[in-house]
């Protein structure tokens, strides 16, 4: 996928764009060491979008970063939205909550590093190159109840003097099932037109009561609460009815075994942040880079939750992909109410 990438004589000029001096002028009574400190942050209101560029004329985005002060509200991660247009268009190519973007998976921070995105040391990072032809615009919406102080923020991208070769976008969706019905895979993209299939990220919370069923169960199906992992992903190209990527459950798909046995671990492009069978959580990724699915005319990945989806489970993800504009409406992103966390240790585990 280098294609998009110019070639290091061909990026142009580097511009970066940041939080400084994007918010209000400080009123005057305020110190005059801490309004130019406050300079370098803005805070987001609540319910009100803040746009962070908007830029005319081709290139390549290739940084994105942010940091916020996630140590008095962690939800900010699943309520503070994120959106990406390109190239005037209407509908945004990127939509999903800011930390689930960035892999901060149930909203809970976790340091790691890959080849698309890193959080580290109180910043969270993306460098997937992002072309554009005629521009593009970036904003954070707040949209829980409480303004966010202290956010800060970089943008980075090469100015070129044509637009990159090929037409290709990013693209990136969030979706969530806090339940999984029973008898139906869970939907991680379904994208229509031409394009290539990058990668995801994966959050799962079992929500299975299987203390409470036959003890024969405990072992299989019910993988002692992370039963749900024995389910498989399955990718459709082109309107195919019989998948031709046949996996054969969740942490082969990210190039590990026996539910993630050795527990966390991060590599360039796959990697597991958490595996827990206290909390019957997973937070895992695989990126396409080296290995990218291309489609011509449609795209559909599923995961069935269990043998035969009979596993309750929640399941968040943000699936990555570039594909030639314009693109079909994204899944619609719900309300902040629909996109909380629920607690690790739930009092409703469920039964089929």
């Amino acid at each position: 996928m280098d294609f998009l990438y110019p070639a290091i004589e061909e990026r142009g000029k580097f511009i970066q764009l940041t939080s400084y001096d994007k918010g209000p002028v400080r009123a005057a009574w305020v110190p005059e060491f801490l309004r130019d400190w406050s300079r370098k942050c803005v805070t987001l209101p609540s319910g009100a979008e803040h746009v962070a560029a908007e830029v005319q004329g081709p290139g390549v985005l290739t940084r994105l970063f942010v940091a916020l002060p996630d140590w008095w509200n962690p939800a900010l991660y699943r309520e503070i939205a994120l959106r990406i247009w390109w190239d005037g268009e209407d509908l945004p190519s990127v939509e999903a909550p800011l930390g689930d973007f960035f892999g901060v998976h149930h909203a809970r921070y976790r340091q790691y590093q890959s080849r698309l995105f890193s959080i580290v040391s109180g910043g969270i990072t993306c460098n997937a190159p992002m072309p554009f032809a005629k521009g593009f615009r970036v904003s954070f919406t707040q949209e829980g109840r409480l303004p966010v102080p202290l956010f800060f923020y970089g943008l980075g991208y090469y100015e070129l003097p044509q637009a990159p070769a090929g037409a290709l976008r990013f693209h990136a969706q969030w979706r969530r099932e806090a339940l999984a019905r029973k008898g139906e895979p869970y939907l991680f993209l379904e994208a229509k037109g031409r394009g290539y299939y990058a990668g995801l990220h994966l959050s799962t919370q079992n929500r299975d009561a299987w203390p409470l069923r036959s003890p024969l169960e405990w072992p299989f199906p019910r993988g002692f609460g992370l039963g749900h992992l024995e389910g498989w992903e399955e990718l459709y190209i082109d309107g195919e009815t019989r998948s031709r990527h046949q996996g054969t459950g969740h942490e082969e798909y990210f190039n590990t075994g026996w539910y993630f046995s050795d527990g966390a671990f991060t590599s360039p492009d796959w990697g597991c942040l958490d595996r827990s069978y206290l909390t019957g959580r997973t937070a895992s990724y695989r990126y396409h880079w080296m290995d990218p699915i291309p489609f011509r005319e449609s795209f559909r990945g599923i995961l069935h939750h269990g043998v035969g989806d009979l596993v309750p489970a929640d399941y968040s993800s943000v699936a990555y992909w570039y594909q030639e504009e314009p693109h079909a409406p994204l899944y619609r992103m719900p309300g902040v109410r629909e996109r909380r966390v629920l607690p690790s240790l739930s009092s409703r585990r469920l039964r089929y």
